[in-house]
């Protein structure tokens, strides 16, 4: 009212019960945002399709899938050797084990010695030879061993006189060879080699020492 004073003229007002309420606005049902999840957030599957590559199908036979699978190998990055480029078994095992961590286990170190320490001396050809020539009679020649004991004060005493004869100074070593070479003379049957199929016996004696 624009008049204060026509507010007492309305003292004894009540409302008409008839008088439709005024509607409350109505509400409007509340829509469930549906919230995507990230795709970082996504759960990834347990067994992932390796199928496919973008767009493209990746040509693999179904082992080479299960393998893949089970070893969590990206078909996409393996090349196929099969037909028209198809990835077999065993492209996929070899793309396993080119990004397997490596297990090898360092060796022990080797420390050089100073130089100081020892001292190389170089192998003439008949060293070579003879060392070449050892090592193969060793491992290929059967070889069985005859000890005996021996009194040789009477080879000394020859000795002596020899070598008081002679410039060229006779040694026990030089004796010991001629004493076996007659030994191989007077029992053939040490004088011989074995040929597989057969024994070779030799009528002459070529007597080698290696010292």
């Amino acid at each position: 009212m624009e008049n204060k004073d026509d507010v007492s003229k309305f003292k004894d007002y009540s409302g008409s019960s008839s008088a439709s309420p005024v509607a409350a606005p109505e509400k409007k049902p509340e829509v469930e945002e549906k919230r995507s999840c990230p795709a970082s957030m996504e759960r990834p599957s347990s067994t992932p399709d390796l199928s496919f590559a973008g767009a493209g199908r990746v040509i693999a036979s179904p082992l080479a899938k299960k393998t893949a699978t089970e070893n969590s190998v990206d078909l996409t990055k393996v090349k196929g050797s099969g037909p028209n480029d198809r990835i077999i078994k065993s492209d996929v095992d070899q793309a396993r084990q080119a990004t397997a961590p490596s297990t090898k286990v360092a060796g022990p170190q080797i420390i050089t010695p100073s130089s100081s320490l020892y001292e190389d001396i170089p192998l003439t050809n008949i060293r070579k030879v003879i060392a070449d020539r050892l090592s193969f009679s060793k491992q290929n020649i059967p070889h069985y061993y005859v000890t005996v004991s021996v009194n040789v004060d009477n080879l000394l005493k020859l000795r002596t006189k020899l070598n008081a004869m002679t410039k060229t100074k006779i040694s026990v070593n030089d004796m010991v060879i001629k004493a076996a070479s007659l030994a191989c003379i007077k029992v053939p049957a040490t004088n011989s080699s074995w040929l597989g199929e057969a024994i070779r016996t030799y009528k002459n004696v070529n007597m080698c020492v290696a010292v």
